[in-house]
């Protein structure tokens, strides 16, 4: 199960409505919460990174690439990525 501290942060993030509780499951309560702190995984994670700008998989990761373009605008990679798709 979820130790002591986590389940505290769950249950305040609950609380002030970032996450839902279905049940079987804790869930992001809007998208917009996902996308950023995958946006946020992109910069921890070179290999989620380069995953979601491989190939054309950007097209289904578009607004997590936007949250990271705003939160890294000098990131040429970026950009190298989505020019291959128009290109």
């Amino acid at each position: 199960g979820i130790n002591n501290s986590a389940s505290k942060f769950i249950d305040y993030f609950i609380l002030k409505g970032i996450f839902i509780n279905n049940d079987e499951h804790v869930e992001f309560k809007l998208n917009c919460f996902l996308e950023y702190f995958s946006a946020k995984q992109m910069i921890e994670n070179l290999e989620f990174k380069n995953y979601v700008l491989s190939d054309e998989k950007c097209i289904f990761f578009i607004n997590q690439v936007d949250y990271l373009t705003g939160l890294q605008r000098n990131n040429l990679d970026i950009l190298d990525a989505s020019c291959c798709l128009w290109f």
